[in-house]
């Protein structure tokens, strides 16, 4: 909890003239910030008590339940003091905040940006990534320029008593990815003749790849020459990161084909296929040609 000060004495109220000519004091607890200001949450900084015409708070003591009880003075009605006490029911806050990551990176990711919640209102945060210090942060939180591999986040809050999120810190694991996948091998291979009419075409790219972005129309087959892809069924094994095109009929004799894996083929970061790994001139298709048996 942060640190407060809480302080006991009287406060001097002014009687109005047709009621009074004297002053009168009254008991009056205040409780301070850190910084030496008034703590808005504690009834606005002072507690005033009427106990009689003239009164004063001398001594305080905290219960273990967060109440506070005060000892001092108050001048009856014959004009005598007595002693007087009082209990107020100001409830100390002891309990860390619970911080929860709403949205932000899980898994394969190209970029990172954070977002995160505490059960308590006017709650601050403090961020850490790959066990470095915790620091000042706010949500949204992102990060640039992160190298390829895996990271650690964790977020914690602090409420406004200054209760830290201690043991349950939100946290994610995530991968950043942002090389473009490739085409590794293909079949039949590049430039091959004599292969069978009833072939499945494939191609086995460099890592994992969304199942999603792999169909007949980012995987297709061209006789040489057409522009009309052959209607064919497009599967993915994601154990073998594979993609196999099966043609609905078989394929003509003696004929060239081209197959096309085309840069709309994401991984699961979401980066595009880009066959020749060369970002100075744009995404490029994995491209082959084959040619039947006579």
């Amino acid at each position: 909890m942060a640190q407060k000060l809480l302080a006991a004495g009287e406060r001097v109220v002014d009687v109005p003239p047709k009621l009074s000519s004297r002053v009168r004091l009254l008991s009056a607890l205040a409780r301070y910030n850190a910084d030496g200001s008034l703590d808005g949450s504690f009834e606005g900084g002072m507690v005033v008590t009427e106990m009689g015409a003239w009164d004063e708070a001398e001594a305080l003591a905290i219960q273990a339940d967060g109440r506070i009880v005060a000892a001092g003075s108050a001048e009856s009605d014959d004009g005598d003091y007595d002693i007087a006490i009082a209990r107020y029911h100001a409830i100390t806050d002891n309990t860390p905040p619970n911080t929860t990551i709403t949205s932000g990176p899980s898994g394969a990711i190209s970029g990172t940006s954070a977002t995160f919640v505490s059960s308590e209102p006017g709650s601050k945060f403090e961020c850490s990534l790959d066990g470095a210090p915790y620091s000042g942060c706010s949500s949204p939180k992102s990060y640039s320029n992160l190298t390829d591999g895996s990271h650690h986040f964790c977020v914690r809050a602090i409420d406004a008593e200054g209760n830290v999120d201690l043991l349950t810190p939100a946290q994610r694991t995530f991968t950043v990815d942002t090389k473009a996948p490739k085409v590794d091998s293909v079949f039949p291979a590049e430039n091959a003749t004599g292969v069978g009419q009833a072939v499945n075409v494939k191609a086995t790219f460099s890592e994992a790849m969304s199942a999603s972005s792999i169909n007949t129309t980012t995987v297709q087959l061209f006789r040489a020459g057409t522009t009309t892809p052959k209607a064919a069924v497009v599967s993915y094994d994601t154990g073998t990161k594979t993609v196999t095109l099966n043609p609905n009929i078989d394929l003509r004799l003696g004929t060239k084909y081209k197959a096309v894996v085309t840069t709309a083929t994401r991984d699961l970061a979401g980066n595009q296929l880009d066959q020749d790994q060369d970002p100075s001139n744009g995404n490029q298709n994995q491209v082959w040609t084959f040619t039947t048996n006579s």
